[in-house]
């Protein structure tokens, strides 16, 4: 080992013009070289010996983790490659494109005991059958158990303050440009048209008052999240009222692939929660991305999800995981949703709002 961490240190002087490739292949044969078949317990999960020297010896160099950070997309949710391989099965995939399924309207009762009626308690305290049914890993990142626990993060409370007149719920969208298959059609329609559908639904509705910020952050989608953090900042310190959340996207898939289900009858975009979790596999924990906040998020979306699948199956596509931050940490009840993607048209967008309001209601009020 002590050969090892020498030979990767006098690697430190021309690891500059290596390039991230290049710090990667020095690992790789340091690896092969003097420990082929060591694996170290880090974190409470088995590494290779390779991904402990980048963690530990070559993340010296400020060169390396640059490339590092870079070789990740931070404003890209959901990779294609990533979608293909969690959507399996074309068959599957054809069949759930054909066969429509219509979301019951049940009483609004503790969703809790209407989630925990359908699935039991005992299957869903099990991480993996979590993991399996209601959750998708980006491959560049890991969800640790302890991260997942059932039973703190089912049972928080997440309800808000009662009360008009001062907004609790502040609706944003990172990316403002994200458009439907038919936006010309329906004169421009874009995400930040289905947050003010969404607004209306629980102003209305459900006397929730919200905050609808309708800021363009995505000229250049790379620094999208980069260019919103102080705006969203200074509008929650002045309405210090505030405590939910929502950046509300749409997602970008397979062309060819229609994330559709049934609502009254007519189609209706899937929806899709999603978690940051500030920790790459070939980094480990970002730390200059801290997230405070990162269990009260994590508890909101599979609160929001497991109710999903419970009063409207079929409706939310599961809870994806990446590894950066994307922002969640300016609140406890920080939600980011993804509704549909390029290949739907506006109006099933749109239809989606309802429910999705409904299920807000049912775990904030």
């Amino acid at each position: 080992m002590v050969k090892v961490i020498a030979l990767g240190m006098l690697g430190m002087s021309f690891f500059g013009m290596l390039g991230l490739g290049g710090h990667r292949l020095l690992a790789g044969l340091m690896l092969h070289l003097e420990a082929p078949l060591i694996t170290y317990e880090t974190s409470g999960e088995k590494q290779s010996l390779g991904n402990l020297i980048e963690q530990v010896v070559l993340k010296q160099s400020p060169l390396y983790e640059y490339l590092s950070e870079k070789s990740y997309e931070q404003t890209s949710v959901e990779s294609s490659f990533s979608y293909s391989l969690r959507m399996r099965g074309k068959e599957k995939r054809r069949k759930e494109r054909i066969v429509a399924t219509e979301m019951p309207r049940q009483p609004s009762k503790s969703f809790r005991k209407a989630v925990v009626k359908k699935y039991g308690r005992r299957r869903l305290a099990s991480y993996a059958y979590l993991v399996k049914h209601f959750y998708h890993v980006d491959a560049t990142t890991r969800l640790s158990p302890r991260l997942l626990r059932f039973s703190s993060l089912f049972s928080k409370d997440l309800r808000i303050s009662p009360g008009k007149g001062k907004p609790r719920i502040l609706i944003y969208h990172t990316h403002a440009h994200e458009e439907y298959r038919d936006t010309g059609q329906c004169k421009g329609k874009t995400v930040v048209d289905l947050g003010e559908e969404l607004t209306t639904l629980l102003e209305k509705k459900y006397n929730m008052t919200v905050l609808h910020h309708k800021g363009v952050y995505d000229d250049n989608r790379n620094v999208a999240y980069s260019k919103a953090l102080p705006n969203i900042e200074r509008i929650l310190k002045n309405n210090p009222s505030i405590e939910v959340v929502i950046d509300l996207h749409r997602d970008g898939i397979a062309p060819g692939t229609h994330l559709v289900t049934r609502w009254k009858g007519k189609k209706t975009a899937k929806i899709m929660f999603f978690n940051g979790v500030s920790y790459s596999k070939a980094l480990g924990p970002i730390t200059y991305l801290q997230n405070p906040h990162l269990k009260d998020n994590l508890a909101f979306s599979m609160q929001m999800q497991l109710a999903a699948d419970t009063f409207y199956p079929g409706l939310s596509r599961g809870v994806y995981i990446k590894g950066y931050r994307y922002n969640m940490h300016l609140a406890g009840r920080n939600l980011l949703v993804e509704v549909g993607a390029q290949n739907n048209t506006y109006p099933e967008a749109k239809r989606a709002m309802e429910p999705l309001a409904d299920l807000l209601h049912r775990i904030l009020q």
